[in-house]
């Protein structure tokens, strides 16, 4: 069995899935492992950016919609052959020692997950609110610290961990809402496996302008609401009570907003607290944020 295979999913982002695997050849140098790319489209529109790549890819398209479709074609080609698996997103580029620091912390803690931060990149113009509120900033633990919310932008998963499972497969019923990846590494957990952080591994995202405005915040911090409450409900949480949760959130945002304010944290993450509380309240009357729905 073979160590590591890299397990990307793309769609529609031929050029930010270059700057990916640009990184991935650096990553290589310090560390070897197979790559395998899913296309999401049916066009293809990712194979050039992979003929372009000094790597050796295995590449396939995925007719079937919706990322959890195309991660579970890439964990198809991956199991039985892979000790581990590692996660990133098309629309990120890594550290060149990525790979190896998650690899080293595996080997460290004897993890059977291990992820990483994913640090934001926003453009030279991006308004100051953005950045003085770092909406877009994700907490950072110690290293050897356990991972609280493993997600597939940054993540290496042992393969074992994932044959325990009886579902070895991504829930696709998350596809358009997305969240498939939360669902997915709790089962895991549920089935024993062990979580570890590595703040060494460092994996960057680009900010599109796109996502510079409070209406695209707003849909987002809903949606990340939506994927909370129905975890709650999958948990065993009624309905009720997860509405009530997120009232209750609603109401505190202003003073964990304050709070922040006088730690002299982040903002922005705080001042989200009130679209994900609104998407729980949805979510729990069966209203989605169907964010990757296609026409």
């Amino acid at each position: 069995m073979k160590d590591v295979a890299v397990l990307v999913a793309t769609y529609k982002r031929p050029e930010h899935l270059r700057d990916l695997l640009h990184s991935l050849e650096i990553a290589y140098e310090v560390m070897s492992f197979d790559l395998i790319v899913i296309d999401n489209d049916p066009e293809g529109t990712g194979g050039g950016s992979c003929e372009d790549s000094a790597l050796n890819i295995q590449y396939a398209i995925e007719p079937a919609p919706g990322i959890a479709a195309a991660r579970n074609r890439a964990l198809r080609l991956a199991m039985g052959k892979y000790a581990f698996v590692a996660f990133v997103d098309d629309d990120e580029w890594v550290s060149p020692t990525w790979l190896a620091d998650l690899v080293g912390a595996q080997s460290r803690y004897s993890a059977d997950v291990v992820s990483g931060p994913v640090t934001p990149v926003l453009p030279s113009n991006a308004p100051k609110w953005a950045r003085w509120g770092q909406f877009f900033s994700r907490p950072a633990v110690p290293s050897g610290s356990r991972t609280r919310w493993p997600a597939t932008n940054n993540s290496l998963v042992r393969s074992a961990a994932i044959a325990r499972l009886d579902k070895q497969e991504f829930a696709e019923e998350f596809s358009i809402t997305g969240g498939s990846d939360t669902e997915f590494f709790w089962r895991l957990e549920l089935s024993g496996a062990t979580f570890v952080w590595c703040n060494e591994a460092e994996v960057f995202e680009n900010v599109l302008p796109s996502r510079l405005s409070v209406k695209w915040l707003w849909r987002r911090g809903r949606r990340l609401g939506n994927v909370s409450s129905r975890m709650l409900i999958l948990k065993g949480k009624s309905r009720a009570s997860v509405i009530l949760l997120g009232a209750f959130r609603a109401i505190a945002t202003p003073g964990i907003v304050l709070l922040a304010l006088l730690r002299r944290t982040p903002w922005g993450p705080a001042a989200m607290n009130f679209p994900k509380a609104v998407g729980m309240i949805t979510a729990s009357m069966g209203t989605y944020v169907r964010e990757y729905q296609r026409q």
